[in-house]
């Protein structure tokens, strides 16, 4: 890789496919923190469904906070390791550190596969060859479609058979005009009458998801993640939400390495009036941070770029200003590049410098 003047390899991970997915949904569902302050994850601009969701300084909190950024396990880490104290510059549903139902899911994946962030969960265009219907249930023409038009084309009976073939890893999902909700399958309970059909009322889909409530069902912790909530097939049907299943579980397709790579180089004098360099990566990138800190550990400067839909490549030089190295009174700073992806993430660059 002599492009590179940074190379950084992430293996593929070794098991059974829908347990590595499981671990990690469940890894960001356990990672523990402590609200650094009294705070409330409110709209910036308002949305079409509530989000308030308010944290005391000092609780302890379970599982990646609920926002839109689209944040891996790695990236709320660089704010909050376990056990730590977590505090952010906002705590907008839009912008803070954070993810949601789908984005969750989207992570878990990216630790098999290259899963951008690209159109609603379902198969269709963006989709073909990665994501398909349990049990090969039959989908509309063209990719403009909801849950009530895949009820329609195949019926209750059909669904209820796909529920019971879902498997671990699996996505449980409800798309409705403007909106929708996305659930991870943690476990079926199938249950038959003496005919061999199925008993909707008694036959459960268990679901880990990432929610905008807190779990009140749980005395022993404040959660936004719902773990092991059961649904019956009937209420899912009644709920519009249809089983859809990642292609690679049942292609057993070898998994690919990932890397974060970097082709750059700056130091203590060059990064005064400029930073050069690109940070690339043929996994979707999850977040690029550079930043300067003063002697006292303060952030005086920071690039951040984050909530990515499908990005594989950023280009520094385009954000010097957001560092800020130019404006700085006289003093020792320290400068740190990382960046990151769904596997992980790593220090690119670090050094000190003085003003």
């Amino acid at each position: 890789m002599s492009e590179y003047t940074f190379y950084k390899e992430f293996k593929a991970p070794e098991g059974d496919y829908r347990t590595i997915v499981m671990d990690y949904m469940m890894a960001m569902a356990n990672t523990r923190w402590i609200a650094g302050e009294d705070f409330e994850i409110t709209w910036k601009k308002k949305g079409d469904f509530k989000v308030d969701l308010s944290f005391k300084k000092g609780e302890t909190v379970y599982g990646v906070p609920y926002s839109q950024a689209r944040a891996s396990l790695d990236q709320f880490n660089m704010f909050a390791k376990d056990g730590d104290t977590f505090t952010s510059p906002n705590y907008y549903y839009e912008e803070m550190v954070g993810n949601h139902c789908s984005s969750s899911i989207g992570l878990a994946y990216q630790q098999l596969i290259d899963f951008p962030f690209e159109g609603r969960l379902k198969p269709g265009t963006a989709r073909n060859g990665i994501l398909s219907f349990v049990n090969g249930l039959k989908k509309p023409d063209g990719d403009e479609y909801f849950t009530q038009d895949i009820f329609d084309l195949n019926g209750q009976e059909a669904l209820f058979e796909a529920y019971a073939s879902a498997d671990k890893g699996d996505i449980i999902n409800k798309i409705k005009p403007g909106t929708g909700h996305a659930r991870m399958v943690r476990s079926i309970k199938v249950v038959r009458d003496e005919n061999g059909r199925i008993d909707p009322e008694n036959s459960i889909v268990y679901c880990i998801e990432q929610t905008n409530e807190f779990d009140k069902t749980r005395t022993d912790r404040k959660t936004t993640w719902w773990i092991d909530r059961p649904y019956s097939f009937q209420k899912l049907w009644n709920t519009k939400f249809m089983p859809l299943t990642l292609d690679i579980f049942h292609t057993k397709e070898q998994l690919k390495d990932a890397y974060i790579a970097f082709d750059g180089k700056n130091n203590g004098d060059s990064i005064k009036s400029g930073i050069n360099g690109k940070v690339t990566s043929n996994f979707p990138l999850a977040y690029v941070r550079a930043t300067v800190t003063d002697s006292n550990g303060n952030t005086v400067g920071e690039i951040y770029k984050y909530k990515f839909a499908k990005q594989y490549r950023i280009d520094l030089s385009e954000f010097f200003a957001e560092l800020k190295t130019d404006t700085l009174p006289e003093g020792d700073y320290t400068y740190t590049l990382r960046a990151g992806i769904g596997r992980g993430g790593t220090e690119i660059e670090a050094f000190d410098f003085k003003i």
